[in-house]
């Protein structure tokens, strides 16, 4: 006898049978906080009611395209549909996918005015009624510029005065290719690309260590001492299937990083079959202990772990392993991740009833039935491999120690649910507190939540002044955390990776650090310059 939850479809075995596993990872304790209410109904009254009226209209619309040839209704329905956020995981199909709505938001304003150029045409020319689509059209893509206006402003107030104020010192960042201002995986084009001058260059250099299975990408700036660098780790995202270590939107952010004197490595993997990813990822990870990676320029006690989508995902298990090796980690940056594949939060949308071609079954959330169906191929038992939120609970030493972490997630992301992100925050809060936090809790005082206004799932693909302002933020917000990190040029008592939210040891929790070759780690030394928030990369 088998029983169904009617939620993610999970499926428990009666004592009968077994004690079979189940098709979804355990839920984790706490309850999950409920924070920013505001933030996740809307922009305004009713904007769960359009959308779902906007997801409709826009099948219709979609339809008239394909038999009528009729271009007008469907491109109301995008401008309409940029203006709200689609119930994730739906953004990631027809009839409204993200990657085609991250484009609308940021060129409302030139498509108002063809939009406008269009219905004078229609009039001019006779077009039967294409003229009131196309009017409707440039009005709503009007709204949509009009409400764009002070974005960037927004977006600063999300960061805070103090990573505002590093923002103001920092160095000009560097021009990146043209190419990829159009579409972000466009850097895989280059090895070469602007660094802190026209004259000085940074260099993309692909390695194969002996001891991963793939590749790693080696970012690094002309004249730089190769010594002590600190470590900016980045795992790529594309739905555990696609992307790469040059083909992905946070090219941009590792050229700014490496202009700065950051020793910058972009792991590759495997996508075949789950855990590939993973494994691959804590392959490239630990090679950054290698001599081979010192030699190079890394100082592996100063190392940022960071991620997009899928790849915040990876990065999180990178970082949950390292930790429960007693591994130090400075800092931890996510964009858009996807925390909870198992969507044990339970915010995504579920499917309707039964398919049983698809092997979906009514009431089983759409995200949870992609990530067990086509990433672990319906393998049961490789769940515990893949859940970060499930063990984050807090009585878990790897909450209490999870490195201070930046992430940064659009407000209308209709993929990877925002209230992912507020959840992982609210659970690194309960467990910084040791649990007796209540669930009002948003996060810890040293974590950022930067929810970018009207951008979707990898908003950062199309280069525009919100894409820009974010990651000159999260440029300063990682050169902040760096002054704040022991210096590696002066003598030190060994540290402790315990750390509380000050980025400091915890003293109640005496536990010898070790590097992941098993060696003790070499001693760091005591904050000389914890005051500073000008200095950058390898000057820090």
């Amino acid at each position: 006898m088998v029983e169904y939850s009617s939620r993610t479809g999970d499926m428990r075995a009666s004592l009968m049978n077994d004690n079979a596993p189940p098709l979804r990872p355990p839920r984790a304790e706490p309850t999950f906080a409920d924070v920013h209410p505001s933030r996740l109904m809307g922009d305004f009254p009713g904007e769960p009611a359009v959308a779902i009226a906007t997801w409709f209209f826009a099948w219709w619309a979609l339809w008239r395209l394909i038999w009528d040839r009729q271009l007008g209704p469907y491109v109301l329905a995008l401008i309409i549909a940029s203006n709200v956020r689609i119930l994730p995981p739906m953004g990631q199909v027809p009839p409204l996918p993200d990657p085609i709505l991250l484009f609308v938001w940021p060129l409302s304003l030139p498509i108002s005015f063809l939009t406008a150029a269009a219905c004078l045409l229609s009039l001019c020319f006779g077009g039967s009624g294409d003229w009131r689509w196309w009017l409707g059209s440039s009005i709503c893509a009007a709204l949509g510029s009009y409400r764009r206006t002070d974005t960037r402003q927004q977006i600063l107030s999300e960061f805070g005065a103090q990573i505002e104020l590093v923002m103001s010192f920092a160095p000009t960042p560097p021009e990146r290719p043209w190419p990829s201002k159009l579409h972000g995986y466009l850097f895989c084009l280059y090895s070469k690309v602007e660094g802190r001058s026209s004259q000085e260059h940074i260099h993309i250099k692909r390695i194969k260590p002996v001891t991963c299975m793939s590749t790693v990408d080696i970012w690094m700036q002309e004249g730089v001492k190769p010594a002590n660098l600190p470590v900016f780790f980045f795992c790529h995202g594309g739905g555990w299937k696609g992307g790469g270590a040059k083909m992905n939107p946070q090219t941009a952010l590792m050229q700014i990083l490496a202009s700065r004197g950051w020793f910058v490595v972009s792991a590759e993997y495997r996508k075949k079959q789950w855990p590939q990813q993973y494994e691959d990822t804590m392959d490239a990870f630990r090679w950054i202990f290698s001599g081979e990676a010192r030699q190079m320029g890394a100082d592996p006690t100063r190392i940022v772990v960071s991620g997009a989508s899928a790849g915040g995902h990876i990065a999180s298990l990178v970082i949950k392993q390292a930790l429960s090796e007693d591994i130090f980690i400075a800092g931890c940056l996510l964009f858009y991740p996807a925390l909870d594949p198992g969507d044990i939060t339970g915010v995504t949308a579920t499917s309707p009833c039964t398919v049983q071609a698809l092997r979906i079954r009514a009431g089983q959330s759409l995200l949870h039935w992609f990530f067990e169906t086509v990433i672990l191929g319906r393998d049961p038992s490789l769940w515990s491999s893949a859940t970060v939120l499930a063990d984050l609970h807090s009585k878990s030493p790897i909450a209490r120690d999870w490195p201070t972490t930046m992430v940064l997630h659009g407000g209308r992301d209709s993929v990877v649910p925002l209230e992912h992100s507020l959840n992982f925050l609210s659970l690194l809060a309960a467990a910084e507190s040791d649990g007796t936090t209540t669930a009002s809790i948003g996060k810890r005082p040293c974590d950022s939540l930067v929810i970018i206004p009207g951008s979707r799932h990898t908003f950062d693909l199309l280069a525009c002044e919100e894409v820009q302002t974010v990651y000159e933020g999260a440029a300063a917000w990682l050169q902040d955390l760096l002054t704040k990190l022991p210096q590696p040029d002066l003598p030190q008592e060994p540290r402790n990776p315990s750390r509380s939210c000050d980025n400091q040891p915890r003293r109640d929790k005496p536990r010898q650090g070790r590097s992941l070759g098993g060696e003790p780690e070499r001693d760091r030394p005591a904050d000389s310059k914890s005051g500073q928030t000008s200095c950058f990369g390898s000057d820090c």
